[in-house]
């Protein structure tokens, strides 16, 4: 939020803007307004982008400490604002150690898009993938545990199951029914941590991802495959069965503070609490 008034990075075209200058930013938050989340009016800012950073590099100075939950959301922030210093800080999460599901015998590649799924969140890669496999007939079946930008726009795709909302006490029993070893986290604006991949990954699926964002830095070894950014539909579609036919592997992830007080947010004890 503090970098672009949009929050997300994505433009007209429903994909990362690549941050371009200034003057392009201008440009774009005149015609495509600022997010809808905004308790602000862009115009108090004239429209005015590096005002709006200007404001809010004012603020975060400020602050006693600055923590990004990834190396990517840090190194992203210190080129708005370099004379602020950054520490990276995983939120914190129970340390998962497990072995990732393997495919199951029906020799389909199953897929979980899995929560909110909207335009920045991969819904066009969701619509295109189903299609290209729908054409071309390749075996695989896709879930949303979810909701998208427009479910209705999926009702012509036979490979598409929509499972509607859910609540996290009721996640395993639908990952067991959708027999998915794969989760699909295809955001198309860089994402600063992503619990989406923690619960993902906590229920032993392995990722698939584009090369943007804390994504990219979170996925270690054999847990998931990282992807270019804008790949085909059909690439990405071979991505996946051959990430689902991959061998089983250890996935190990999370980060656990002994003081969530003094490790996490870097207080102090002193004789009069914590400073």
């Amino acid at each position: 939020m503090s970098i672009c008034p949009r929050v997300n990075l994505v433009n007209h075209t429903r994909r990362y803007c690549g941050e371009p200058s200034t003057g392009v930013c201008n440009k774009c938050v005149k015609e495509n307004g600022g997010h809808d989340s905004l308790e602000m009016s862009l115009g108090e800012f004239d429209w005015d982008v590096e005002k709006w950073r200007v404001f809010h590099g004012s603020k975060l100075s400020r602050a006693r400490r600055i923590f990004a939950p990834s190396r990517d959301t840090a190194m992203r922030l210190e080129r708005y604002f370099p004379e602020l210093k950054i520490d990276v800080r995983p939120h914190p999460e129970k340390i998962t150690r497990l072995t990732s599901i393997p495919r199951s015998s029906e020799k389909i590649t199953n897929v979980i898009f899995l929560g909110a799924i909207g335009i920045h969140k991969g819904f066009d890669y969701l619509v295109g993938c189903a299609e290209h496999a729908q054409v071309y007939h390749l075996p695989i079946k896709f879930h949303v545990i979810g909701y998208t930008a427009d479910d209705n726009a999926l009702a012509n795709y036979s490979n598409v199951k929509l499972y509607g909302e859910y609540e996290t006490d009721t996640l395993p029993a639908l990952l067991k029914q959708t027999k998915a070893n794969v989760a699909a986290l295809l955001s198309v604006c860089p994402e600063t941590f992503s619990y989406t991949f923690s619960e993902a990954q906590q229920h032993g699926l392995k990722v698939i991802s584009f090369d943007l964002g804390a994504l990219q830095e979170r996925i270690k070894n054999e847990s998931g495959v990282v992807i270019p950014l804008y790949s085909s539909f059909e690439d990405i579609c071979h991505s996946m069965i051959t990430l689902s036919a991959s061998a089983k592997t250890q996935i190990t992830n999370g980060k656990v503070y002994s003081s969530i007080s003094r490790y996490y947010y870097d207080f102090e004890k002193t004789e009069n609490g914590l400073a």
